[in-house]
């Protein structure tokens, strides 16, 4: 297991017990022993970690259900039913990880707000073709019906009925769910659909958006090192001052396209020698670079 994994799984951790508010960058650190150079090595700031930590428990959650469907001894229902058990302990091991998702979050972060809104979506549309695999085309006019009463029910069970009467089968009551979706969808023809399908097109849509482009990380990558700088309890403050203001005048020169090239890499030489924190450096450097060709 490599640094960044342990670093996130140190996070879920940690958030999982205390919460994410109350869980520090030096309390993820220190539970890896490792230094917070190390920690921004791999992340601009908490909230990249976070960003990084919701992509992981979705991944996991997948390569789960890649393992249930190779069991061809379960029915698709018996496959889904399995699965479910599986979020559920998920969930509940990672409380308040996953209610974070399902929380008015503060941080202004567009990146962090990008990626609360891309897992929302995931998981929305991983359930629709969960549903539809297990109930077929029947189903298709009210399938996000049946996603949304899905999601709520599971975290009703995780929020407050797990809470306060403790659960330990978990493949139990994820049959018992999958019971009261069988009844809604024995008796969908005589339902009408509350959730129109022009509502829900904005997370269909968040799966297709393009990733970030070349000057927003640009920018991401000066955050992490105007962070990684402002971290180093070692350096003296004239040192730190030095350092920020090369930073500073680097993305400066670089957002008001100046000409400068040769005053732009000498300011990444000078930062290349004060900090260990080298690929944002060589990033930004091939950035400047390309644009300046771009530009002529």
């Amino acid at each position: 297991m490599d640094k960044k994994e342990r670093l996130i799984l140190a996070a879920i951790q940690l958030i999982s017990k205390k919460g994410y508010d109350a869980t520090s960058v030096q309390e993820i650190t220190s539970a890896c022993e490792v230094s917070k150079g190390t920690f921004y090595k791999y992340f601009r700031s908490k909230e990249d970690l976070l960003i990084d930590v919701f992509q992981y428990s979705h991944q996991q959650t997948l390569n789960e259900a890649q393992q249930v469907m190779q069991d061809t001894q379960l029915s698709t229902r018996e496959q889904f039913i399995a699965i479910i058990a599986y979020e559920l302990n998920r969930l509940n091991d990672n409380r308040e990880l996953y209610l974070l998702l399902h929380k008015v979050v503060p941080i202004q972060d567009r990146k962090f707000q990008h990626t609360i809104q891309m897992t929302k979506s995931l998981m929305m549309t991983w359930h629709r073709d969960w549903l539809l695999r297990v109930y077929g085309k029947q189903i298709e006019e009210q399938v996000w019906d049946l996603v949304l009463i899905l999601q709520g029910i599971m975290k009703e069970y995780i929020v407050f009925i797990d809470r306060e009467f403790p659960l330990s089968d978990k493949k139990r009551v994820a049959e018992s769910i999958v019971e009261r979706l069988d009844v809604l969808v024995s008796n969908q023809t005589s339902l009408t659909t509350m959730v129109r399908k022009d509502t829900i097109q904005k997370y269909e849509n968040m799966i297709s958006l393009k990733t970030k482009n070349e000057e927003e990380m640009f920018q991401e990558d000066i955050t992490l090192v105007k962070n990684y700088i402002t971290e180093q309890s070692t350096w003296k403050e004239t040192e730190k001052k030095e350092a920020l203001s090369a930073i500073s005048m680097l993305e400066k020169e670089t957002n008001q396209d100046s000409e400068s090239l040769v005053l732009k890499k000498a300011l990444i030489s000078f930062l290349k020698e004060k900090i260990h924190v080298k690929k944002p450096l060589e990033r930004m450097e091939q950035y400047i670079v390309k644009t300046r060709k771009e530009g002529g």
